[in-house]
């Protein structure tokens, strides 16, 4: 089931949708405005949810308690206030992909980083600690994407990083799509040390839009398209998309 450009604010009516939908079991929530504080899913297993909206007081929560839930993907673009603190999912959760915009219809594009130059520190701040607590939350995840504005964002809090005690125990497999930075090759090290388990390593690197690096990083062979990097061998002990 997909919902797009739906107005909810009402916790119980919301409640009493999912209710009535005992069988489902894909979910995608698309630009909408919804109050999911109270969301049971039994039979859930993917669930989507990208650019959406407010509640009445600027901050959406997302209480889902859905147990076999295996595949979760979260889309936002950085002005998107989320509280993940109190998502709830006790399932055997196989895949979560983490997109961060810096505008709502895009990813990428030309006006991107004049974009991101103009949102505050606070705003950033905030918005790092959020995903961190959407990471901390899915403690059961095995395969784990982070987009590059994302860890260009969590590149620019390490204090943040460190506060949090963020651990990736399961996590087994990990792909990665920095841009062509110091800070989040720094960045790409802690996600390393903190995921004992990785078995498999993808790096997508795009070229940073602030030209503040230089254009070949030396410790990467890379095949270059444009303005995308595909990392095929890193320096050891990591292999980028080879077996640890």
């Amino acid at each position: 089931m997909k919902l797009s450009d739906l107005c909810i604010l009402d916790e119980g009516k919301t409640a009493k949708l999912f209710v009535n939908c005992p069988a489902l079991e894909s979910l995608t929530i698309s630009r909408c405005n919804m109050n999911l504080n109270n969301v049971y899913a039994p039979k859930l297993k993917c669930f989507i949810y990208e650019n959406n909206g407010y509640q009445s007081d600027g901050v959406s929560i997302i209480r889902l308690c859905a147990p076999n839930l295996t595949s979760l993907g979260f889309r936002s673009c950085l002005t998107h206030k989320l509280d993940y603190s109190a998502l709830n999912i006790n399932s055997p959760l196989v895949t979560a992909k983490i997109t961060m915009g810096v505008e709502e219809d895009e990813e990428i594009e030309d006006s991107a980083d004049e974009a991101y130059r103009y949102q505050s520190t606070e705003e950033k701040e905030l918005y790092a600690q959020n995903m961190l607590k959407l990471l901390k939350a899915l403690s059961t995840m095995k395969n784990l994407t982070l987009s590059r504005w994302l860890i260009k964002l969590v590149s620019e809090a390490p204090n943040l990083v460190d506060y949090e005690s963020l651990q990736l125990s399961s996590v087994q497999s990990l792909t990665l799509r920095p841009f062509l930075s110091k800070d989040c090759f720094r960045t790409i090290t802690y996600l390393l040390n903190i995921s004992p388990n990785l078995e498999s390593l993808e790096v997508i690197i795009y070229k940073s839009p602030f030209n503040d690096e230089p254009e070949l990083y030396p410790f990467c062979d890379e095949e270059c398209d444009g303005s995308v990097c595909n990392i095929l061998i890193m320096q050891p002990p990591y292999h980028a998309t080879a077996d640890l």
